[in-house]
């Protein structure tokens, strides 16, 4: 993106800049002649004052009967002569080119121009003004003049009209039309004018390059700065869509392009396909070797994978050891099993994890559109269930989706209808784990956990239900009840006299973006009369990464009405310290997979720490998840780690178990005495 401000604005300030100085010169120019004229109409003012009192006596009687003697004999009169002999020692050595006297009646009855005696003025306008008794004068400019004393060229005159009179209360008896020369004074003023607009103009121009050079510079850092941010929306949209690990497209890309392929298969008429694929026996891979030879071995198959996939074909990482790829343009349904034959073959060859040689083999499931389903979301998850019947075939293999799959499907309807009837018949209830104190070992938080007891099936995981309640949107109910049942539990035991401790709670993708989150934390909050500082809502990084202004706008929201925010799970996700500065995050919860190894890994010891300092330096709290044993304690507790949760204080125990608990902490806090 070009700006244009170095340009635009320099112009239109130099632009502004000599208009100011035209208009001051024009204001300049109008004040000078002003005061050139009002200076000029005084010299007048006195000359003519001279005149009356010193020799109008002798010569008014000849100008009141002017009128009553020829042309002729008026310019040949004698009587000129004397005028004209007096005046001349009025104004010797003064700037007057030429004067004149007019009768009240409008006759020149003297000129030192003669031609001019005997003419009529009665609609000359500085004459009609000075008859009244009142002093005109005007500038302007001759071509050529005719003075009495020689002919002039360019000349700058000022006229002055002035009433003859003895007393100023007396009637006027005449008028003295007088012209000054001012063309040295006005060439002066107006070269000094000229001067001063050259001044003005060069500074104008110097403050104009000043200001060209600061906005060049902030244009270019804008400039910069603008595509610095455009390099990290894109960069935040491929780690949004795209799995930091392997760097092919992740799940939440997978979605939209399944989309928009069963969209275009439909416009056009054509078929397509998913297929599902799952690494068999990875995890034993992954367990027997460690966290970084299970990356290499998803990384390096990854690669595989799409050296023999079509141009036009997609590839996925779904998580975990799931792969999909999306084939457009499948003809016949033999067209997309080449393809897995192919993918089966390529990932079953051997390949050197730590100087060992390891073969590993998958299970692909295959859904086609339309023959199989209608909506990618149905497509998926024929697919998926495919993969499983490859799964329960041995493994090494591909399936394609079939009818007899329904069960799977039917079995997800069977446990979504279970659901809605535990929310009905509360079947639902809350389980409390301890977040401890690693300096004193009380209790000083708790984590709310969501458990399903089903009439028949006993206490049922919440592995098996919580992504049943996202996909059926009884998330947003039930995640509903979660937070006001927590308030309402964590106020009961502050009215049973126990210390206030905070309770937090999980909040799921589908309760983040609901636009009713916000009012939902308030009417538990008023509900219960719980204060919003014992209240913590724990968010997964992964929240996050969609539409990220949103999720500031919430969390600022949330914010607003008192509690805390935690992000769970952290170090797991996309821009781990890039959101930090950004959105308003009171408690960090450390992921337990940095937590299992952290007595044996360097590595995993090492990111803790880090995570540690970063969390004191910005001043947010920071807690370890699954703590399992005391070496983990005592390291945690080494590298800074203020709170500890996990099955080493307490497994999730039920409300009046931890109220007796919380009553009872006079003590130090072990395992024992929890769980």
């Amino acid at each position: 993106m070009k700006l244009q401000l170095t340009r635009h604005s320099s112009v239109i300030i130099l632009i502004v800049m000599i208009l100011v100085t035209i208009l001051l010169g024009f204001h300049y120019q109008k004040l000078v002649r002003e005061s050139l004229i009002n200076g000029q109409q005084q010299a007048g003012l006195m000359l003519t004052k001279s005149y009356a009192n010193s020799i109008w006596p002798s010569h008014a009687g000849f100008v009141q009967r002017a009128a009553s003697i020829k042309h002729d004999n008026l310019r040949n009169s004698d009587e000129l002569q004397y005028i004209h002999r007096d005046l001349r020692r009025l104004v010797r050595g003064s700037n007057i080119l030429r004067v004149a006297i007019i009768d009240i009646n409008g006759l020149i009855v003297y000129s030192t121009n003669r031609e001019r005696v005997g003419k009529q003025l009665t609609n000359d306008a500085g004459y009609q003004n000075a008859v009244t008794g009142t002093i005109h004068s005007s500038l302007s400019f001759h071509d050529a003049y005719k003075s009495s004393r020689a002919d002039l060229e360019r000349r700058y005159v000022v006229t002055s009209h002035v009433p003859v009179r003895i007393l100023d209360a007396a009637p006027v008896e005449a008028v003295i039309a007088i012209d000054f020369d001012t063309t040295t004074l006005m060439n002066e003023l107006n070269y000094q004018q000229i001067q001063t607009i050259g001044w003005l103009v060069l500074v104008m121009a110097l403050v104009s390059l000043l200001l060209y050079g600061f906005t060049k510079h902030s244009d270019q850092l804008l400039e910069k700065q603008l595509l610095q941010r455009e390099k990290d929306i894109k960069h935040m949209r491929h780690l949004a869509y795209h799995d930091s690990l392997t760097g092919f497209p992740n799940r939440t890309s997978f979605n939209e392009h399944t989309e928009e392929a069963v969209f275009r298969a439909k416009r056009v008429g054509w078929t397509m396909a998913v297929m599902f694929l799952d690494l068999d026996r990875f995890k034993l891979i992954n367990d027997s070797l460690g966290h970084d030879a299970g990356d290499q071995l998803l990384c390096l198959t990854a690669h595989r994978i799409r050296e023999v996939l079509r141009e036009s074909d997609l590839l996925f990482r779904m998580g975990g050891d799931e792969f999909t790829v999306i084939l457009e343009g499948v003809k016949i349904p033999e067209q997309a099993a080449d393809v897995a034959n192919r993918v089966l073959e390529v990932v079953s060859q051997p390949l050197e994890l730590q100087e060992e040689e390891f073969t590993i083999s998958a299970s692909i499931g295959m859904a086609v559109y339309p023959r199989d389903a209608k909506s990618a979301e149905h497509l998926v998850k024929c697919a998926d269930a495919a993969m499983y019947r490859a799964k329960e075939m041995g493994g090494n293999c591909f399936s394609f989706y079939s009818q007899e799959m329904n069960e799977r499907f039917e079995n997800q309807l069977k446990m979504e209808t279970a659901l809605r009837r535990a929310v009905t018949n509360e079947e639902l209830f809350l389980q409390y784990q301890p977040r401890i104190c690693s300096h004193t070992q009380k209790i000083i938080g708790t984590e709310a956990l969501l458990r399903w007891k089903h009439p028949e099936w006993g206490i049922v995981p919440p592995s098996r239900f919580i992504s049943q309640l996202e996909e059926s949107g009884l998330i947003i109910q039930v995640g509903t009840w979660v937070i006001r049942e927590a308030c309402r539990q964590n106020k009961l035991w502050q009215d049973m006299g126990l210390e206030p401790i905070r309770v937090s709670v999980n909040l799921s993708s589908r309760q983040f973006r609901s636009e009713s989150l916000v009012n939902a934390v308030r009417s538990a909050l008023a509900d219960s009369g719980l204060e919003p500082c014992y209240l913590e809502l724990e968010l997964t990084e992964s929240l996050l990464v969609d539409n990220t202004e949103h999720a500031i706008s919430l969390m600022y929201a949330l914010k607003e009405l008192g509690i805390a925010l935690s992000i769970d799970d952290f170090g797991t996700g996309y821009s781990s310290l890039s959101y930090l500065k950004r959105f308003p995050i009171d408690c960090l919860k450390i992921d337990r997979s940095f937590i299992t190894e952290i007595a044996s890994n360097t590595k995993d010891a090492a990111i803790v720490e880090a995570i540690s300092t970063l969390a004191h330096n910005l001043g947010i709290g920071l807690v370890a998840e699954g703590v399992e044993n005391i070496n983990q304690a005592k390291l945690l507790k080494g590298y800074g780690c203020n709170e500890m949760q996990g099955y080493y204080y307490s497994r999730p125990v039920d409300a009046n178990h931890l109220a007796s608990v919380i009553s009872q902490q006079n003590s130090l806090i072990s395992p024992t005495k929890i769980a």
